[in-house]
């Protein structure tokens, strides 16, 4: 990760902020690696409604396909919760493998590789854009908060989020 550009960066249209610095994203711990004082999870403020989230992220020692990578549970402010499962092989692939332009049997998101960079190890390493669409009841809503966890059997990375409001 440490070939991939800092800063306001154009992912697919849609701009992101991608924080200099040695702790400017976050990683869960995994049992596949060494946790130290990496989390279990970790919760976003966010504290507005949104219409559509872009999430720019990706995964090491990723699970088998159709296994649960890591999630993103939304709650809202009427305290009701959203989650979003993110899949080995649907919406997410290990970033050290061939980058996936379109994953297959992808369902209620869409999800594409927003950038390749080289790497010395594996060659290569690429991050994910997933475009999630918020459900009609849920747009006049305020979002209070993100929590990004992961289930312990890989590495999920988060390098930013972005929220669209469209009217």
């Amino acid at each position: 990760m440490r070939q991939l550009a800092t800063g306001e960066r154009n992912f697919g249209g849609l701009k992101m902020n991608i924080l200099p610095g040695a702790k400017s994203i976050v990683v869960l711990k995994g049992t596949p690696r060494k946790a130290g004082d990496l989390p279990d999870k970790v919760t976003i403020p966010v504290g507005r409604k949104v219409d559509s989230l872009f999430f720019l992220h990706s995964c090491a020692w990723t699970p088998e396909a159709g296994s649960e990578a890591f999630r993103y549970v939304l709650h809202y402010k009427d305290g009701k919760d959203q989650t979003i499962s993110v899949v080995s092989g649907r919406q997410v692939t290990d970033w050290a493998a061939k980058p996936v332009q379109r994953f297959p049997g992808e369902e209620k998101t869409f999800t594409t590789v927003a950038d390749t960079v080289p790497n010395p190890q594996f060659g290569q390493g690429s991050v994910y854009r997933m475009e999630w669409n918020c459900p009609g009841d849920r747009r006049a809503v305020e979002l209070e908060s993100i929590e990004f966890i992961g289930t312990g059997n890989d590495v999920p990375v988060l390098l930013a989020i972005s929220g669209v409001i469209e009217w």
